[in-house]
């Protein structure tokens, strides 16, 4: 999905530097250093993309898996990632605490957290949609609260993120109407008077550009 970036920092915050593979970094660092203050950007990547992810188990005596931590997106950035899970402060005998890393250092940290879906700090309502490094989702344990807590671990691992770039090809960038990808994934976007492909200036990829601005 597009991502609204309204300055250098922030997008690297969110996709990264600078790459050998890519033009992007230096087009937007060049958007924004010539007065330019709101840019959309939309990663592109092949089928091979994975997701880096974890799975919890939860507290009962024979353990379920209760929950799934997913890096935000695709890519081998997800693979430096790793959660701590803690008994939560103000009720440490129902909720828990959940601690993100990057790389071993503390980026983002969500207390007092619920597996109750019917409960404001239900963690699925809590983090979705609002940390900047994971996405959750309950599991669904059929153990009993407040057993089906995840159980208490430090430096759980986040694995398995591909970037999906070696085998990246134009029809990729090009995109599919329906799936909303490529170009297309800009449809839900109504304010945009420019369109970019840094570095891509294949034939196909510039007539698709061409008629997708008409």
């Amino acid at each position: 999905a597009p991502k609204l970036i309204t300055n250098w920092t922030q997008f690297q915050k969110h996709f990264g530097g600078y790459r050998q593979d890519s033009f992007l970094a230096y087009a937007v660092n060049g958007f924004f250093l010539n007065k330019g203050s709101r840019c959309y950007i939309s990663r592109v990547a092949s089928d091979t993309a994975a997701i880096a992810s974890a799975v919890l188990q939860d507290r009962a005596g024979v353990p379920l898996d209760t929950l799934r931590i997913q890096a935000l997106n695709e890519g081998i950035w997800g693979n430096v990632l790793s959660v701590d899970i803690a008994d939560g402060t103000q009720d440490p005998a129902n909720e828990f605490k959940l601690v993100v890393k990057e790389d071993g250092t503390v980026v983002e940290t969500w207390d007092d957290l619920s597996m109750d879906p019917v409960k404001t700090n239900y963690i699925e309502s809590r983090v979705n949609g609002r940390s900047n490094f994971i996405q959750v989702e309950d599991l669904g344990s059929a153990t009993p609260p407040p057993a089906d807590r995840p159980a208490v671990v430090t430096d759980e691992a986040l694995a398995g993120g591909v970037d999906g770039i070696a085998d990246i090809t134009d029809t990729d960038f090009i995109g599919d109407a329906g799936a909303k990808t490529g170009l297309y994934a800009f449809d839900s976007v109504d304010d945009v008077n420019t369109l970019a492909i840094p570095g891509k200036t294949s034939q196909a990829i510039v007539q698709a550009g061409l008629d997708y601005c008409a």
